[in-house]
């Protein structure tokens, strides 16, 4: 497409901008369940965007009915910074697909930006009020975070596709503010904990569009309880062929079962026992009296 016609309020023109657009739109367009609707012209101080709204009629069960199926399969997602989701699927107690999303060295690539940027700003001094600074790069590091969300939750979106009539669930995200360590890498953990939201809510309405709900579970102790039996485990890594335990080691370890997995993988894990309130996660009875 070339160009198009563009109403500006009082008569329309024919305007000649060059317009590409992605496979994902072209599928939709192709697809007669999709509706297309008028395109709008979107302009900015420096770009100009054409949308083209599209709509869907979903039909798609409640989590609540969903839940009382004997036969329902699940798929959880467990959302981490070098990892960027660990999808497992679950069915009759069993899970039957695992599947790691890395981040392909996205968090050391968004690091090294962003000392950039605190450099520069360390050299230049206190910021003048109302003006912002390293634009270009800031730029540049919402698009890698905006990229790599869309690439996750097309991930998620497929494993969804496999199964018609699955919950997506994912954690009750939460807050977590960076302390201590450089400017750098407070910026950097912000940025990664920008990305989980982003992920979550892209994965959302991407299997929607296939009519796949999506649920939150408490994640309370996801990480610290072993998967298979049930009792509180420790993390650990393994560093010169020396096991060290650390609170975000990368490997999980039940002292009960020895049970031994990638940490984010019982994690994930964790979460279909949390959605069928399994576990620790069952619902504590109120004292009477």
């Amino acid at each position: 497409m070339s160009g198009g016609s563009v109403y500006d309020g009082k008569m329309w023109q024919w305007v000649n901008y060059p317009v590409t657009c992605s496979r994902y739109f072209q599928q939709r367009h192709r697809d007669p369940a999709w509706e297309q609707h008028s395109p709008l012209l979107v302009l900015s101080k420096q770009t100009a965007a054409l949308h083209f709204p599209q709509t869907k009629q979903v039909q798609a069960k409640k989590v609540k009915e969903s839940k009382l199926d004997p036969d329902l399969v699940t798929v959880a997602v467990d959302l981490n910074v070098k990892n960027l989701a660990v999808i497992t699927v679950r069915q009759h107690q069993h899970i039957m697909e695992t599947l790691f999303v890395t981040d392909h060295g996205l968090d050391q690539q968004r690091y090294r930006h962003l000392k950039r940027i605190a450099k520069k700003q360390w050299l230049s001094g206190k910021p003048v009020a109302g003006e912002r600074s390293n634009q270009q790069l800031w730029r540049h590091v919402r698009r890698m975070n905006a990229d790599a969300a869309h690439q996750v939750a097309h991930r998620i979106a497929a494993v969804c596709a496999k199964y018609p009539g699955c919950v997506l669930l994912f954690e009750r995200l939460r807050k977590i503010k960076p302390q201590g360590a450089s400017t750098s890498r407070r910026m950097n953990r912000k940025q990664a904990n920008q990305l989980r939201g982003k992920i979550n809510q892209a994965a959302r309405e991407q299997a929607y569009a296939l009519g796949v709900v999506t649920a939150e579970t408490n994640a309370h102790g996801t990480s610290q309880y072993c998967s298979r039996c049930g009792a509180r485990g420790e993390r650990f890594s393994i560093r010169g062929g020396v096991r060290i335990a650390e609170k975000w080691g990368k490997l999980f370890r039940c002292p009960v079962c020895h049970y031994e997995a990638n940490a984010d993988h019982n994690a994930s894990v964790n979460v279909h026992h949390s959605f069928y309130q399994e576990w620790h996660w069952q619902p504590r009875r109120k004292c009477s009296g």
